[in-house]
Parts: C-alpha cells; sequence; structure tokens
C-alpha cells in the first residue's frame, strides 16, 4: 500500500524489457540430476514506472510525485522484482526436479557416458 497524499491504494510496477540485461547461475548436481538457481540478478532495466490504481486524474497529479521517487529508488525496486523473480524461478525448477517433465535424467546419462567413452578412447 502507498499512502500518498492521504489516498491510499494500489500500486503496480510497470516497464520495458528494452535493454534488460539478466545474469543467472544455474547449477546441475551431477549426483541426483537436480537444478538449482544459485543466483539471479537484473542487472540492467532500462525504465521503470510506479502507477497508482486510482482514478486517471490522481493517477496524473501523483505521477509527478512518484517519479522522481521511482528514479531515486529504481535499484532498489529492480532488486525486489529480482528477487521475486527469483523464488518463481527456482519454484518452476524445483517442479521439474520432482517430476523430470524434460528428462534430463535419460540426457544426463547420455551425455556422461558419452564423455567417459571418449576420454576412454583417448587414453588407450
Amino acid at each position: 500500500m502507498l499512502d500518498v497524499i492521504k489516498f491510499e491504494g494500489l500500486a503496480r510496477v510497470t516497464g520495458t524489457l528494452d535493454n534488460t540485461i539478466v545474469y543467472a547461475e544455474l547449477a546441475i548436481n551431477v549426483a541426483n540430476f537436480k537444478l538449482h538457481l544459485n543466483d539471479f540478478r537484473i542487472i540492467q532495466f532500462s525504465s521503470i514506472q510506479v502507477e497508482l490504481d486510482q482514478s486517471r486524474l490522481i493517477r496524473q497529479m501523483t505521477s509527478i510525485i512518484l517519479s522522481p521517487i521511482t528514479s531515486l529508488f529504481k535499484d532498489v525496486i529492480t532488486m525486489s522484482i529480482a528477487d521475486g523473480l527469483k523464488e518463481q524461478m527456482q519454484s518452476t525448477l524445483d517442479d521439474f526436479n520432482d517430476g523430470d517433465p524434460l528428462q534430463l535424467h535419460v540426457f544426463a546419462n547420455k551425455l556422461l557416458s558419452r564423455k567417459i567413452a571418449n576420454v576412454s578412447e583417448h587414453q588407450m
């Protein structure tokens, strides 16, 4: 909730993905073929706007105040968005880990068996 000039209401954060840079570090445990998202960050986010869910007049009046505040706290807002996305992505990876819908176990076994076979051939 935002309390701006005694008007309370919900707000939404909007932005564009143009020139957005995302960093993600994904680990695969080869013992059990589980996926884990070690790190997820938004390095650059092009534009962010906070807009109140109010009538058009109130939105326009508060945008004069919210725009500089949003610019000032852009990094904090971006970090908050990244944290939420990281949780959602890890939840999705956990779903994959539980049911293995991509058949990662089969893929990893084939990949590792080929690597081991190549190493064995080169040692001979």
